[in-house]
């Protein structure tokens, strides 16, 4: 792997990962969503504050500003000519920019390194793979965790993080059965815990920023899908 354009596409998803859509969609309302609900600035909060129609487009924003920077590292370092890359290391950079994507979103330096959860990049980052591999397994079963889950606990939070350990496992189970389509069988072990090392990362931290949820999943406070205020 050549590391130094690996810590460039990592700088480069930071870069765009830090754009916070919630925030600016709240702006334009005259709302401040760090002083409003759980002062979080992801989707969640941002569809109790202004709705869901305005939750939905922030997922979207904080889904692109992840894929976009995958795009721009993938046809800067790692476009392999194929119809869908089989190159040893195109897995790798978009992984690196991903995890880049993920932390500005997390920890923006501007905001004091406070920010969102990482849901939606890392949703973003599932979809890159889709996009850009053909690698539809990831989606499909990641959709699918993720809802059904959220349908049986009715709680966003236990979706989120049981649709993140989902993509840590299926990508060690699946990369050492040489199934995934952008991940040579060739590919060292170095660079396959690479990938793995940042997936576990991005796993550990997202129940970190996920940590006032699960107290309240503990003590039975979190709030439920469709429940009212009144009935907590």
């Amino acid at each position: 792997m050549i590391y130094w354009q690996l810590a460039v596409s990592f700088i480069i998803g930071y870069v765009f990962g830090m754009f916070k859509t919630g925030p600016v969609l709240a702006k334009v309302r005259g709302i401040d969503l760090s002083k409003t609900g759980s002062g979080n600035t992801g989707m969640t909060n941002t569809m109790r504050a202004l709705g869901k129609k305005i939750g939905i487009w922030a997922f979207v924003g904080d889904t692109l500003k992840v894929i976009i920077p995958v795009f721009i590292t993938y046809f800067l370092f790692a476009k392999s000519g194929q119809p869908y890359p089989h190159g040893v290391h195109v897995l790798a950079f978009i992984i690196a920019t991903a995890f880049g994507g993920v932390l500005g979103d997390m920890f923006p330096f501007y905001n004091g390194f406070k920010g969102g959860k990482g849901v939606s990049s890392t949703s973003g980052m599932i979809l890159a793979i889709l996009f850009l591999t053909g690698d539809w397994k990831f989606t499909v079963l990641g959709l699918a965790v993720f809802f059904s889950t959220m349908f049986i606990t009715r709680y966003v939070s236990v979706g989120s993080l049981t649709l993140v350990v989902s993509i840590f496992i299926e990508f060690v189970v699946w990369g050492q059965l040489n199934m995934i389509y952008s991940l040579d069988k060739n590919a060292s072990m170095k660079e396959r815990l690479f990938i793995y090392g940042i997936l576990f990362v991005i796993m550990i931290l997202m129940f970190i920023r996920h940590r006032d949820n699960l107290k309240r999943l503990a003590n039975g406070t979190e709030n439920k899908i469709g429940q009212k205020k009144e009935d907590k």
